[in-house]
């Protein structure tokens, strides 16, 4: 069972790794002017970035909450040695396991994107100078590939962070209110976050349209789903 907690810890941190690619602009932000031709976005800069670091920043703790956990519950170590927190703390539920497959696809294809668009890609709305509209790669699939990166995600750190297998879940501390609140205010921060880009989709639409006019229309005949194939 050892050796499943620091596969677990393993995979944990594998997967906050590619959380950070999906949270971290690959670009500094557009001037004003660029971003101007959008008009108002549905999110706001402020709320989206100024969470990011806070978020990060929390989920490191119980990483290493389990990083401590997992080295003292190793059968050759001197501190603490229980099978039943070995079991318990060194357990792979699947709902863990899919929320650290999750965080690789979100990064896997925010990746994708990044290459894409290269300088083109910006956290905020924008039309940048001598733009382009990038049809391949993952855009030749769907028109808002990086949302669907970022929808996986929060799911997966979420279900990883607050789900069984999460070392908040198995040291009982979600019964905690502080970390209650805190939970509910990432929850409220990711279903902003969540609703926000939906509603983005038809902005960008929109302006890609009025940009790039017959060019935006035959990709839009091509690729006519926004986020996934079949169904949005």
């Amino acid at each position: 069972m050892s050796n499943y907690s620091l596969l677990k810890l393993a995979l944990l941190v594998l997967g906050h790794a590619f959380y950070h690619v999906t949270v971290t602009p690959p670009n500094a932000p557009p001037k004003g002017s660029e971003k101007a031709r959008y008009g108002k976005d549905a999110l706001s800069r402020k709320i989206v970035m100024n969470a990011v670091v806070p978020i990060e920043l929390g989920l490191i703790i119980p990483t290493l909450c389990q990083a401590a956990t997992t080295l003292a519950l190793l059968p050759s170590s001197d501190l603490i040695y229980s099978s039943s927190a070995t079991q318990r703390f060194g357990s792979l539920p699947r709902s863990f396991l899919a929320g650290v497959v999750l965080q690789l696809l979100a990064g896997i294809i925010r990746i994708s994107c990044y290459r894409a668009l290269g300088r083109l890609f910006t956290f905020e709305l924008s039309i940048r100078t001598e733009h382009k509209l990038v049809t391949g790669g993952p855009y030749s699939i769907v028109r808002h590939p990086s949302y669907v990166g970022t929808f996986c995600a929060q799911a997966g750190m979420l279900l990883c962070t607050f789900g069984p297998g999460g070392w908040l879940y198995e040291a009982g501390w979600l019964s905690s209110g502080l970390v209650r609140t805190a939970a509910v205010m990432l929850g409220a921060w990711v279903v902003y976050l969540l609703t926000g880009m939906v509603r983005r989709t038809s902005s960008e639409d929109r302006m890609l349209k009025r940009e790039f006019g017959k060019e935006w229309e035959m990709w839009a005949k091509r690729v006519p789903y926004k986020m996934i194939p079949g169904i949005f």
